[in-house]
């Protein structure tokens, strides 16, 4: 396993805890996403579903989301309001990332 930076039009998986396992392809736009939870704004990487008409469902939220090679590419955020075959999700360097700025540890993901 491993981690990777999300790529343009890759194509990639999803085992949530309601969706089970599902394909999308990352579409390159990055959208605001306001959450509802604590109002903040956010950009997050768009992925559109393939061969179903939802990449994840709600309670999928913190799903790994996995490239063709099975590294970690992003976490699963939230669905789209408007078109439920897009979900959204923040690449997991970033997530990281974050956790270090808020923490001042470095993470590190075991598989």
């Amino acid at each position: 396993m491993g981690m990777a930076d999300p790529k343009e039009v890759e194509e990639v998986i999803k085992i949530g805890a309601l969706s089970d396992l599902t394909f999308g392809t990352i579409n390159g736009v990055k959208d605001a996403v306001n959450f509802k939870d604590n109002g903040i704004e956010t950009r997050e990487w768009c992925i559109a579903a393939k061969f179903r008409h939802v990449f994840s469902e709600e309670g999928d939220s913190e799903s790994f989301v996995l490239n063709r090679e099975g590294k970690v590419v992003g976490m699963i955020t939230s669905g789209c309001d408007h078109i439920t075959s897009f979900s959204y999700m923040t690449p997991i360097k970033l997530i990281l990332e974050d956790i270090r700025k808020q923490t001042g540890k470095e993470m590190t993901l075991v598989f």
